[in-house]
């Protein structure tokens, strides 16, 4: 059985910036958590006691992390089915709200030092934002194939720009010095009220994309993550591009997901500092995906670019390692996201181009649950690796990444089509 798609007159320019705005928001809200979190597991005196060791401490932050990542690795295939069955906006509400209530759960856990609860939470956030994948297939639908990695770029404009603003305003909420009331829960509070703003965004200006699928090409369960995985890989024109895919998430996460403990344990970094960096990083992926991969795919194709800038990823992040002060650290630091800005609306766009038009969101959806299952690995590696020494992660994220641009360039040796 099929499902018809409804119209809309509004035109593409108008729901691209409202999709800009809602995806602003929403990233305001994880912007403003990651600059938090770490430093609360790290420093909390009321969730654990001052004997708890610092690898322990690393260990359950890690920890963390890595349940978000396989909650989203359960639900972004499902969700994405769900999108193309029932309707992108739809889903993406509800998703919206969901992780909104997984905020909720998180600043209480953390106002009364419920661990239990910051790992439901935590699951509860990661299991809806696997809707991110829903929006990527909103793109899709709006998008022509030469205009596609365009378009994946102005989301990716705003996840920067989120990230630009969201943890300096998450350093000051966490700050009592600032105003009585502000402690490390009213990042969390102010997370949830973004996402639910994020969501009246989406009901008020986004229209219905939702394209006519057969039901049988959206099958929903549990397990579907591992299925479609397992179908995608036996694809053959898919198999190559979402196995560097698998490589990229996987070695980028032990910067993004790791970089943090990094920060504070060696260089001893303060929540603002780490505010700073962060913005830093936010910004150089604002700029990436709003005017440089604007001129660079007037030169380049999205292959070429995966060329270039996977290998300069995994230098970025072996130079992350080699500054040892504050200021020295923004010297290299630019170098990863601009490359990583570069590389995912070019990979997004090689993907979505090797999907029919029905399977957007079940292909999309696909993507996010490689994406995801590479964030959950890593986390779980450099709870161990980083006790041996605190380089090792980022020296294992720079190796894969390596590993990732070796597996394309011999996989995809022409680079004119």
């Amino acid at each position: 059985m099929a499902k018809t798609t409804k119209t809309n007159n509004r035109s593409n320019t108008s729901v691209l910036i409202a999709l800009f705005f809602a995806v602003l928001v929403d990233m305001l809200g994880v912007g403003i958590v990651i600059v938090v979190m770490a430093p609360y597991i790290k420093h909390s005196e009321i969730l654990f006691s001052t004997d708890v060791s610092d690898a322990y401490r690393n260990a359950i932050y890690l920890g963390l992390i890595a349940l978000f990542g396989f909650a989203q690795f359960i639900a972004a295939p499902m969700l994405g089915g769900l999108s193309d069955l029932h309707g992108r906006k739809k889903v993406v509400i509800q998703s919206m709200l969901g992780g909104a209530f997984g905020y909720l759960l998180f600043g209480y856990g953390v106002m009364n030092a419920f661990i239990v609860l910051l790992f439901v939470g935590r699951f509860v956030t990661g299991f809806f934002s696997g809707s991110v994948s829903i929006l990527y297939s909103i793109i899709a639908d709006l998008s022509t194939p030469e205009n596609k990695a365009k378009n994946f770029g102005l989301l990716g404009a705003a996840f920067g720009l989120g990230f630009i603003v969201g943890p300096v305003v998450g350093a000051y909420l966490s700050d009592d010095s600032i105003v009585s009331w502000f402690n490390d829960s009213t990042p969390f509070f102010a997370a949830m009220c973004l996402s639910l703003l994020s969501a009246f965004l989406i009901y008020l200006f986004v229209p219905e994309t939702h394209y006519v699928v057969d039901e049988d090409k959206a099958n929903i369960n549990p397990l579907q993550g591992f299925k479609n995985i397992r179908k995608a890989f036996s694809i053959e024109e898919l198999k190559p591009i979402l196995t560097v895919l698998f490589f990229i998430y996987l070695g980028f996460t032990f910067f993004t997901q790791f970089s943090s403990v990094y920060l504070l344990d060696q260089l001893n970094f303060t929540e603002k500092q780490l505010g700073a960096f962060f913005a830093f990083v936010g910004l150089a992926t604002f700029l990436t995906n709003s005017v440089f991969i604007r001129v660079v795919i007037k030169f380049l194709i999205p292959k070429q670019i995966v060329r270039i800038v996977l290998l300069t990823l995994s230098i970025g992040l072996l130079l992350f390692l080699v500054p040892q002060t504050y200021h020295g650290i923004f010297t290299v630091a630019a170098i990863i996201p601009i490359s990583f800005g570069l590389l995912q609306p070019s990979m997004l766009s090689i993907i979505s181009n090797s999907a029919t038009d029905d399977i957007q969101g079940q292909v999309l959806g696909i993507q996010q649950s490689i994406r995801s299952l590479g964030f959950t690995i890593p986390p779980l590696i450099s709870a161990y690796i980083s006790a041996f020494d605190i380089r090792f992660p980022n020296l294992a994220g720079a190796a894969i990444v390596f590993i990732a641009w070796l597996i394309f360039i011999s996989n995809y040796k022409d680079f004119k089509s």
